[in-house]
């Protein structure tokens, strides 16, 4: 077969037109209108397998993948119709079997002439482009599950791609986290909406051009303008650019400090459970002793000094008890009770407790809320906490609280079911919530308020043993405290007690 004459020349150019295809590794062919082969280059048997005669005069679309026939024939028909060239891929049949991936480029010929057409195997490079595809998607997929937000700057600072948790994490809308976005763009967006970090931008790019110089991976942590510590790990690259991972370690440094305070508040109980057994014995040793002189002594002075000798015994009997009970080893009796009808019962004492700068007000609530504890411990506990919110009202009843109401504390008493927290197991939990409207508590000293002997009260108006012994009582009992509060917005003090077994009706 031939070459049909596609360019006029001379025989040199025919000559050389020739061996260019007949040498290439690129299919050369050409089909009528009708799409039917009237030439085909020796490639084709080398790249497909057919010889020139089982292939010429056969429509060029029998070996087309079957999946990729409406692709092609919306091409060719387009190209017909309207174009002088048309590129497409798609897959043809090896006479072995097997399918070829085929970029194919055509160009119309004079009339009657049909076209010609460059076929080119791109098999290698679809395997290329759809390992490269899945290398893609196994990233994306790894970066949009890890528990991390994930950022990539280049050196010029700009966006080379993020996770969603990187957005996320500091508010960021779509258009911001495109890639070729400024680092300087980001930061202004985040100052703007709170997020941004403490040190200014000019310092925080700069800290981030030192970047490539750093040969190895380094951590730091930066604090946000809302009080949030973010955990910053980099990763220099060698273009100057650099990965980051974001990693909010604002609860984890707050659980920190939780177990540290409750560790030290666990040591404090220690030497205080000690100090309050050991002085105990003493005036175990005292007592009776002030007990046998007052009634051998017959001058009234010095029967008087012994009185109030013995007055002061008993005071600090009582102290000892309070620290006893923080340290968790006072001697609890605890039995079956109903905490909201207790609490009912000490609403005359807890209103006399209020005196005249605050309301008290009992929270109503319907069904039991039982507990196991020991009464007098509690109603202790719960006096205690009444007194401090009497303390912390303004004594002008005119005086509005924190929250623009008249002074008032209130009582609230439920059941409620509590997941695993802390240093409590999961289960339910009669909950005792005791909040004020008075003058709150700065948060130097909120951390250190169940510390005994500390008080926020003038010198000789209290003795720092009150919160101190609610704190013991609860752990005791196998519950918990919590305190919130803030200057001007009143506090809010949470007990919660282990709630007894539901009773089994009879029958």
């Amino acid at each position: 077969m031939t070459l049909s004459p596609v360019m006029d020349g001379t025989l040199f150019r025919q000559e050389l037109f020739r061996m260019l295809v007949e040498n290439s590794s690129d299919i050369v062919v050409q089909v009528d209108d009708r799409f039917r082969r009237i030439y085909t280059s020796p490639s084709y048997q080398e790249v497909l397998g057919y010889s020139e005669d089982e292939v010429l005069g056969q429509d060029a679309m029998e070996l087309v993948h079957p999946d990729d026939l409406v692709t092609v024939h919306s091409a060719a028909e387009d190209f017909i119709r309207h174009h002088q060239r048309m590129t497409c891929m798609f897959r043809m049949q090896h006479r072995d079997g097997h399918y070829i991936w085929m970029e194919g480029s055509y160009r119309k010929l004079g009339p009657g002439e049909g076209s010609i057409g460059l076929l080119r195997d791109i098999s290698a490079r679809r395997t290329a482009e759809e390992q490269l595809k899945s290398s893609n998607g196994i990233l994306s997929l790894i970066l949009e599950h890890i528990n991390q937000g994930i950022c990539f700057f280049d050196g010029q600072t700009r966006l080379l791609r993020c996770n969603r948790l990187y957005a996320t994490l500091y508010g960021l809308p779509d258009s911001l986290v495109q890639p070729g976005t400024e680092l300087r763009d980001i930061l202004e967006y985040r100052v703007a909406h709170g997020t941004g970090p403490v040190k200014s931008i000019d310092d925080y790019i700069a800290w981030r051009a030192e970047m490539p110089r750093r040969a190895q991976p380094f951590d730091s942590e930066v604090a946000l303008e809302d009080g949030r510590i973010i955990v910053l790990h980099h990763f220099p690259m060698a273009d100057g650019g650099y990965v980051a991972t974001h990693e909010d370690i604002t609860g984890r440094r707050r659980t920190e400090e939780m177990l540290r305070e409750a560790q030290k508040l666990e040591a404090i109980g220690r030497l205080t459970g000690g100090v309050a057994h050991d002085f105990n014995n003493i005036l175990q040793v005292i007592g009776p002793a002030l007990e046998i002189a007052c009634e051998t002594v017959e001058d009234p002075a010095l029967r008087l000094a012994l009185v109030d000798a013995k007055a002061a015994v008993a005071h600090g009997g009582q102290l000892t008890r309070q620290l006893l009970s923080y340290a968790r080893r006072q001697m609890l009796q605890p039995v079956r009770t109903d905490l909201r009808r207790l609490v009912a019962d000490m609403a005359g004492l807890l209103r006399q407790a209020c005196g005249e700068a605050a309301t008290l007000l009992i929270a109503e609530g319907s069904g039991q809320a039982a507990a196991v504890i020991d009464v007098a411990q509690f109603r202790s506990a719960l006096l205690n906490l009444v007194i401090n919110a009497r303390a912390a009202m303004p004594q002008n009843r005119e005086v509005k609280g924190g929250d623009g109401r008249v002074c008032e504390v209130r009582i609230a008493v439920e059941t409620v079911d509590v997941a695993v927290e802390k240093s409590l197991a999961a289960g339910r939990y009669v909950r005792v919530q005791v909040s004020d409207t008075g003058t709150g508590i700065a948060p130097a000293d909120l951390a250190h308020v169940f510390e005994p002997f500390f008080t926020t009260k003038d010198f000789g108006h209290g003795s720092g043993l009150g919160l101190a012994q609610v704190h013991g009582f609860a752990h005791q009992s196998g519950g918990s405290v919590s305190i919130e509060s803030r200057l001007g917005g009143g506090t809010v003090v949470v007990m919660l007690l282990p709630a007894a077994p539901v009773e089994q009706m009879p029958g």
